[in-house]
């Protein structure tokens, strides 16, 4: 096994399990501790004042979710392998 394949293993693994794993659990967590924000009369800081701006607070929940997302399909993307 030479170093070039030990390093695409590690690549593999490293991208495709734990940065995929980290962005699906912390986008999660993220966007479920926002959830209240989209109660009506729920507000949230922009800027350094206290806004009830809808963009802001379904933002702050929908970002959260596309990271979680883009997790999953990291988890499920094929290997890379460089062409030999």
């Amino acid at each position: 096994m030479t170093f070039s394949d030990i390093y695409w293993r590690f690549f593999n693994f490293f991208v495709r399990r734990v940065v995929a794993i980290t962005w699906v659990v912390i986008g999660l967590l993220i966007a479920c501790a926002n959830v209240p924000l989209l109660l009506p009369g729920a507000t949230i800081e922009a800027d350094g004042t206290s806004t009830d701006d809808l963009v802001y607070r379904v933002c702050a929940v929908v970002l959260p979710l596309l990271a979680a997302i883009a997790g999953v399909l990291l988890f499920r993307a094929e290997p890379y392998r460089p062409q030999k």
